[in-house]
């Protein structure tokens, strides 16, 4: 299951020659192919889509939004792999 690339180039153009709407089109089915793969993301799309609706639309601002998730993430992550440590030990 791929993504169509009508009028969007990627592999022979570089992101940075593509229109930002482009880049959105592209990103946002790129999304929508992830989440149908791995429906078991989509709590964690709808927790990003409800914090960046708050982040006032400023680029620093939802980055720093995706940060603090992707930290809270890891800690989660780094909390299951110390608990399986302790027990392969």
């Amino acid at each position: 299951m791929g993504i169509q690339h009508h009028h969007i180039r990627t592999a022979d153009a570089p992101m940075a020659d593509l229109a930002p709407a482009e880049i959105l089109q592209w990103a946002l089915a790129h999304r929508d192919v992830l989440l149908r793969q791995r429906p078991d993301m989509e709590a964690f799309q709808s927790e990003i889509d409800r914090l960046l609706i708050h982040s006032g639309g400023d680029a620093g601002n939802r980055m720093a939004v995706l940060e603090i998730l992707m930290e809270a993430h890891l800690m989660t992550l780094h909390g299951h792999l110390a608990k399986l440590l302790t027990i392969l030990e």
